[in-house]
């Protein structure tokens, strides 16, 4: 069995910044000599305990002070008071060390420190039992795991591992509206998160700016940041930023690279249009945008798996609700503009019954028309400027009794 090294500091007498202690003594110059000192340590101690008394007057400004000459220490810090020092300014300025607050009535503290020089061959020997803490919820984890560096980049890529499942079942990129709702989740659960906390947790956030920056790194280091809650209702709210911020965080980053996967895998086209005739009309379907609504043909992107026609298919019968079938690619006519990475379908169907306005993936499809097609309307309410090179192509179609 493995010695532990721990190592004491004793009567420290720290003063506010740049004060000497009965205007002789620079308590602060010695503790620095002394951090330095133990780090540079052949055989550095496996923690340090700093007894008191640990300021001279148990002042914020004096605690302050400690911490950051502290800072530098890579092995744990155990604090303990004195009698010049004061129970709940020390436990204000060091709200990362849960341990003081064991007891709301006095500062003791029994503490189960445990560590391994041989880091790898500790997790060769105990792989399953890190296993368990790194798939187990944030606040069912000891502290001294949490503090392992190796955990939090599991956690880390356990959420690019969530991200990748999403991608495989998301299929195609979000539709602007649902992305749109995806941020507004992800910034009500930061906002929410951060008034929550500072509520819960009045010792150790003492206002909603550290709050939202508590629930903004809670959400990016998976459920471990500092101050860690000790209350149960900081703890839930912990494990909820987590749950609710990380699966809208993994559909949003699944969408970005689905839509990346899908341009660039296939060096071919990666969305789909379908022009429908029937009885001199042609099928359009609305939508709305930033401008208000519009018609358009029916189309959409091509979902992982298929081919361009069973998209073609699948995307008519999603926005209109019409059972179609293709009869053939046609070319797609120069100088119509927003259609880069497309192809063009003729399509055909059985019967002119549509579906009224349907929901597709989060994507409002407000209306499907058959629309009229002729010499005063040769693209009919399609956008001129966009689709006026696509009016000689539709009066083929429509004039032509082969199509």
């Amino acid at each position: 069995m493995k010695r532990f090294l721990l190592a004491q500091v004793s009567d420290l007498h720290i003063k506010a910044h740049g004060k000497l202690a009965y205007r002789v003594v620079d308590t602060a110059g010695s503790l620095e000599r002394c951090v330095a000192q133990l780090r540079a340590l052949a055989q550095p101690p496996d923690a340090v305990i700093f007894t008191g008394d640990l300021t001279d007057f148990g002042a914020e400004s004096e605690y302050r002070e400690l911490r950051g000459l502290l800072a530098p220490l890579a092995m744990p810090v155990f604090l303990m008071v004195g009698n010049h020092d004061e129970r709940e300014a020390l436990r204000a300025a060091f709200p990362q060390h849960a341990y003081l607050r064991q007891r709301p009535t006095t500062l003791d503290y029994v503490i189960d420190v445990w560590r391994t020089r041989d880091r790898a061959g500790y997790i060769t020997r105990h792989w399953f039992d890190l296993a368990l803490i790194v798939v187990s919820p944030p606040f069912l984890v000891p502290t001294a795991a949490q503090a392992l560096r190796l955990l939090r980049a599991l956690r880390l890529f356990r959420a690019i591992a969530v991200v990748g499942v999403v991608i495989e079942r998301l299929g195609r990129p979000l539709s602007r509206q649902a992305a749109l709702a995806i941020v507004g989740v992800l910034a009500i659960v930061v906002l929410a998160g951060g008034v929550l906390i500072t509520a819960a947790e009045p010792e150790s956030i003492h206002n909603v700016a550290q709050g939202y920056a508590w629930a903004v790194a809670t959400l990016v280091t998976a459920g471990h940041t500092t101050p860690e809650p000790t209350t149960v209702v900081g703890r839930a709210i912990s494990t909820l930023i987590v749950v609710m911020g990380l699966g809208t965080f993994a559909a949003l980053a699944a969408s970005i690279a689905t839509a990346g996967r899908a341009t660039v895998a296939s060096g071919g086209p990666t969305r789909v249009r379908v022009i429908v005739p029937s009885r001199g009309r042609v099928l359009m379907v609305q939508h709305r945008d930033d401008g208000g609504l519009f018609w358009i043909l029916p189309g959409g992107g091509v979902k992982p798996g298929e081919t361009l026609e069973q998209a073609a298919v699948r995307e008519v019968w999603e926005e209109a609700g019409a059972r179609c079938r293709i009869v053939r690619r046609l070319d797609l006519p120069n100088g119509v503009t927003g259609m880069a990475g497309y192809a063009l379908f003729l399509g055909a169907v059985d019967s002119d019954e549509l579906a009224p306005s349907q929901n597709v993936d989060g994507e409002i499809v407000h209306d499907a028309a058959w629309q009229p097609v002729d010499e005063n309307a040769p693209i009919g309410p399609l956008t001129p400027r966009l689709w006026s090179p696509i009016a000689p192509l539709l009066r083929e179609l429509l004039s032509s009794p082969e199509r």
